[in-house]
């Protein structure tokens, strides 16, 4: 399984035009459905277009994988579902251009409520970091939509096979405390990515970074 997801994403590396044929391939031009996913992208482009992921890759391609990984490896069709998965880290990241309230002036409540649920800024109001990210990942779990789980594992599923900080121990043994602690739970609750992740993070353990940048 985890093979596959690899191999799927090493395409999507090796030929970033790929992104948009699968998406003409899942909704029908000038549908509502393409329509909603074309206006996510144009936004999380244009929330991201200064930003750079550790690899030196363009931040971009991050939101892209995620959804490619909900779209062509879990089969989601969803076009509220896949959009979230675009703009998923927009109003974390990005809170001044694009506030939670501007996304749903945009593109709707139903998008703005799915992805409010993966975002940890909701839980800003906790001042001890620790307490702040129990409480996210318990909401998560407990009281999140399944739509909204499959973006967050999606997302940890990518963040996990590109790990920016190998030689940081730290770093790498907060990133598996939260991925045994809380993703692998909800992954195994849920159906989704269980495996998946749990080889992940075996291999985050060992040091191991299964899907290098292109080139290195």
């Amino acid at each position: 399984m985890l093979e596959r997801a690899i191999e799927m994403l090493k395409r999507h590396q090796e030929d970033p035009a790929l992104f948009n044929k699968v998406i003409r391939g899942t909704y029908a031009y000038g549908s509502p459905q393409m329509q909603i996913v074309a206006d996510s992208r144009l936004i999380a482009t244009e929330a991201h277009r200064f930003d750079k992921r550790h690899s030196g890759e363009e931040y971009i391609r991050h939101p892209e994988f995620v959804t490619m990984l909900d779209m062509e490896y879990l089969g989601v069709e969803d076009p509220i579902e896949n959009g979230a998965c675009l703009l998923h880290d927009v109003p974390e990241d990005h809170q001044d251009q694009w506030p939670i309230y501007r996304i749903r002036e945009k593109l709707g409540k139903e998008m703005t409520e799915t992805i409010d649920w993966v975002n940890l800024r909701r839980f800003d109001y906790i001042a001890e970091k620790n307490e702040r990210h129990r409480a996210f990942f318990l909401n998560l779990l407990n009281v999140a939509p399944l739509r909204s789980v499959r973006i967050k594992l999606c997302d940890q599923f990518h963040n996990g096979l590109t790990p920016w900080n190998l030689k940081n121990k730290t770093w790498v043994t907060r990133k598996t405390h939260d991925l045994r602690e809380y993703y692998i739970p909800m992954a195994k609750k849920y159906g989704v990515l269980y495996q998946e992740l749990i080889q992940v993070t075996e291999a985050l353990e060992k040091g191991i970074c299964l899907l290098p940048p292109l080139g290195k």
